[in-house]
């Protein structure tokens, strides 16, 4: 069997695009590999040092919203919380003058999309059914 190596070129390439969030398989298709030797490449990386795993970058952060219903059509955000990995917890919550004033939940989530901005990779419970949907409808 033999190897097919990788040059330090591609290397480089591969980290960047890795870096970057891209997929493997957009990867493979880019530098004319295989999704399997990209996943494998990519391990190696990571077992020499030379790449991080996802969830070793310090932007990646854990977010968690409370919201008065399910639909952001009715509800509101009455609070949120970020922990970055390896971080301390940075939360924001609605006040009872923005309640009873009409503000609502505007400051807040003005708030979060300011530190949401500042992350690589963002990780919730259920991120794509709930909180991504009542997020964008409401931010």
């Amino acid at each position: 069997m033999t190897t097919n190596e990788w040059s330090k070129d591609e290397q480089d390439l591969l980290i960047l695009l890795a870096k970057r969030g891209k997929k493997q398989a957009s990867i493979a298709k880019e530098l004319g590999r295989t999704e399997r030797a990209v996943n494998s490449q990519i391990y190696r990386l990571r077992q020499d040092g030379k790449l991080k795993h996802w969830l070793d970058y310090e932007h990646a952060i854990i977010l968690d919203v409370e919201t008065t219903d399910f639909s952001a059509d009715i509800g509101i955000m009455l609070s949120w919380a970020i922990k970055p990995v390896g971080g301390k917890v940075i939360s924001d919550v609605i006040t009872r003058e923005e309640l009873f004033n009409g503000q609502l939940d505007r400051r807040i989530c003005k708030s979060l999309v300011a530190e949401l901005e500042k992350a690589y990779a963002v990780i919730t419970y259920f991120g794509t059914g709930f909180d991504n949907v009542f997020l964008r409808t409401i931010c």
